[in-house]
């Protein structure tokens, strides 16, 4: 089986912004948010580092934040007005 390659950085921050703003209202913890960026990015893959890394580069430009929650006892991220600017810009 060959070795599935790795999702371009570029689109693996985009990924980002599109997994939060398919759960609008509600947050992503890390766990399910790699799993989904590698699902939007089938058949290539990220690791968990790489996908921080795309998570830290969203979050310093404001387009992604986080809140800890206490009923799960984790971090859940979620997209910012600004980062919803973004994707809307995108789009055009």
């Amino acid at each position: 089986m060959a070795k599935k390659q790795e999702i371009n950085p570029k689109d693996g921050k985009r990924f980002v912004r599109d997994v939060l703003q398919s759960a609008r209202g509600y947050g992503v913890n890390e766990a399910t948010l790699i799993e989904k960026v590698n699902e939007l990015g089938d058949p290539d893959e990220a690791d968990e580092a790489a996908v921080r890394s795309w998570v830290e580069f969203n979050q310093g430009r404001g387009w992604v934040t986080y809140r800890y929650d206490e009923d799960s006892e984790e971090d859940l991220w979620y997209l910012t007005e600004r980062g919803q600017a973004k994707q809307n810009q995108s789009l055009k």
